[in-house]
């Protein structure tokens, strides 16, 4: 059972001593600080950075937020919907053939 334990934390100490060597090594190469621009996605390329162009002959007179705040009435309204499992089964069937 001592033995075990010693080969558990033998190899944690080796995993972590190749974890310490390879970040030195990236480190110091300057690898580890270059800024690479990320993908979107998995299967998208990096595209280059668009430069954003501001216009200073168009500006602002009023900004309305009536729009975008709830009143106090509409917060706890709810919708119900009356749909039960046959026809949302049904639905998923149609999804299905189209």
């Amino acid at each position: 059972m001592d033995q075990n334990y010693f080969y558990i934390i033998a190899a944690f100490l080796f995993g972590f001593l190749i974890g310490r060597v390879n970040l030195l090594q990236r480190i110091t190469t300057g690898e580890y600080f270059d800024k690479k621009p990320k993908p979107k996605s998995f299967l998208s390329k990096t595209e280059p950075n668009k430069d954003i162009l501001i216009n200073d002959s168009k500006f602002v007179t009023e900004v309305s937020t009536a729009g975008l705040e709830k009143s106090a009435a509409a917060i706890g309204e709810t919708q119900v919907v009356s749909d039960d499992i046959n026809s949302s089964a049904a639905k998923l069937a149609q999804l299905k053939r189209g």
